[in-house]
């Protein structure tokens, strides 16, 4: 029961002398205070409707008058009708909507609760709206009580001509990529028009990094067509993200070290992208690391992406990697690649002292296989909700006169968990794994640092088989700031040092949307198992992330 408190000056109360039905009537809404009688006597009718809808179709009521501003309504019930049987006149539509209900029809009929009668028909018109049949009445028409205290009533239906989508027009962005459209949020002519898909098709459109929504789709019924309206802005998407690091020497002087991450998306309203990234550690290596990606070629679900990757530790060893991929989009969130990657790396000097040991000159060429799943949100600080990436690479490694297979397996599973709308929690797993019968140093994975394992040197881990866990506690102040905490686990074997070692990281961060853009502050301290904390060992992240 609801109460509506004003200025009313009729009070209405409703009672009955069984207590059962009292229950009931407290579970049903209705308003308490009226301004006039006749306000009060229609509310009253409504009740006993919706007693009726119930199933109490012989519910009546006595109303009594305590003074000018005090009615008084008693209910009596009466015995109700629990169920209805249903005649189904025999229609290909009707018969499969009432099949998606999860209702079997049995001798032209189907049996439904009676309480459940109003909703049932709200249902079927909303299976029929997603099958093309968005003006389709249903009614129940001929109710009759039956000896078993049951009501028996006929499925009255109509249908037009099924509706597909004839035309889809754009207001604003009208160069916006229409294979974006078509293949990742799917929506194309000629389909049946259904509109709780097209409103998961708005809402996947939104998460378009190149485009704005400025309203929700309309759709235009005429007699003989359905029009579909897109109301889109042009989103700038390209992204500058810069990291600045600074960390101890052991005669206590500053390193400066950092990356460089440019990604430009839609620049000529093709969806493509292309990613420039350089790091380096202030020290003796660097990397450049350069890809691109063309979608849906020729209107198809199919792309391609190119990468780049030049690595070279100071005068030790250089690697030079190159990849093509044909890609296949299965829908906005998942996509398949196959493709082919070459890789050579030069032992620079012979002659070089180093610690690093088995260094030589090798090619490799190998076969690549991907799987990616990812899920946006709108967050601004966080714009992935989840992802899953599985990659696999087979080939063989060349050395002088020397031929090994070689397979390298790499998993990236990370997921943000939202306790609040100011709490989550972050978590992020990496794995590689390279399986050779034997191994070189300027082969082997590289990793640590602010992407992979934070309190730790850029590139500085070496391994060919390791493990990272990331997660973070994050908490939200306001729409702009949040603050988060830092814990990464690590695991690493080097078969070539025989070394299997555990890490540890911790450490603080916070962001702050500016002016300028996103700015990042994180600072953590990484430690090898057995290993005694060193306030020196710090290491302090600034990122800036500026869109444009």
């Amino acid at each position: 029961m609801s109460a509506q408190k004003n200025d009313a000056r009729i009070q209405l109360e409703v009672t009955s002398n069984i207590q059962s039905e009292s229950t009931i009537l407290d579970d049903t809404y209705y308003r308490t205070t009226f301004e006039d009688r006749q306000s009060a006597l229609d509310e009253l009718k409504n009740l006993n409707t919706q007693l009726q809808n119930l199933g109490y179709l012989d519910s009546s009521y006595d109303l009594t008058t305590q003074s000018d501003t005090l009615y008084i309504a008693t209910f009596l019930l009466e015995k109700p009708y629990p169920y209805i049987t249903l005649k189904i006149k025999k229609h290909e539509n009707l018969e499969s909507y009432i099949k998606q209900t999860g209702y079997k029809i049995k001798n032209d009929s189907i049996t439904i609760e009676t309480a459940f009668a109003k909703a049932y028909l709200k249902k079927l018109s909303s299976i029929a709206s997603n099958n093309g049949n968005p003006f389709a009445t249903f009614q129940i028409t001929n109710i009759t009580k039956t000896t078993q205290h049951n009501l028996i009533g006929s499925l009255k239906s109509s249908f037009e001509k099924n509706r597909t989508i004839d035309r889809i027009e754009i207001e604003g962005y009208t160069n916006i990529p229409k294979s974006f459209l078509r293949h990742s949020v799917k929506l194309k002519e000629g389909e049946i028009f259904n509109r709780d898909k097209l409103d998961n098709q708005s809402k996947d459109l939104s998460y378009l990094p190149f485009v704005n929504q400025i309203k929700n789709p309309q759709v235009l019924f005429n007699p003989d067509s359905t029009t579909v309206y897109l109301y889109l802005e042009r989103k700038n998407a390209n992204k500058f993200d810069g990291f600045l690091g600074f960390a101890n020497e052991e005669d206590n002087s500053f390193r400066l070290n950092g990356y460089l991450d440019l990604l430009l998306t839609n620049n000529f309203n093709y969806g493509e992208t292309f990613i420039l990234n350089y790091k380096a550690d202030g020290g003796d290596q660097s990397q450049l690391h350069l890809k691109t990606k063309l979608p849906y070629l020729f209107k198809s679900p199919l792309g391609i992406e190119a990468s780049l990757n030049l690595f070279r530790k100071d005068s030790t060893f250089s690697t030079t990697q190159q990849s093509l991929d044909l890609v296949y989009q299965l829908n906005q969130k998942n996509h398949l690649t196959l493709g082919y990657e070459s890789e050579q790396s030069e032992n620079l000097n012979d002659n070089t002292t180093t610690q690093l040991i088995n260094l030589e000159d090798f090619t490799s060429k190998r076969l690549t296989t991907s799987f990616t799943h990812q899920n946006l949100s709108t967050n601004l600080f966080f714009p992935t909700k989840r992802r899953l990436h599985f990659r696999a690479t087979f080939g063989n490694r060349e050395i002088t006169e020397s031929l090994d297979k070689q397979i390298s397996l790499t998993a990236i599973l990370e997921n943000e968990f939202t306790l609040s709308d100011k709490h989550s929690i972050f978590a992020k797993s990496t794995t590689q794994y390279l399986i050779s019968n034997n191994f070189l140093t300027n082969e082997l994975y590289r990793f640590g640092g602010i992407l992979t394992l934070r309190g730790f040197e850029e590139n500085s881990l070496l391994a060919n088989l390791y493990n990272t866990l990331n997660t973070e506690y994050r908490y939200k102040l306001n729409e702009g700031i949040y603050i988060n905490s830092i814990l990464d686990l690590g695991y690493l074997e080097n078969n070539i040092e025989k070394t299997k070692r555990k890490l540890y990281s911790f450490g603080l961060g916070t962001g702050i949307q500016t002016k300028t853009g996103i700015l990042k502050l994180n600072i953590a301290n990484g430690l090898f198992d057995n290993q005694e904390f060193r306030f020196s060992d710090t290491k302090l992240h600034i990122i800036l992330e500026v869109n444009f």
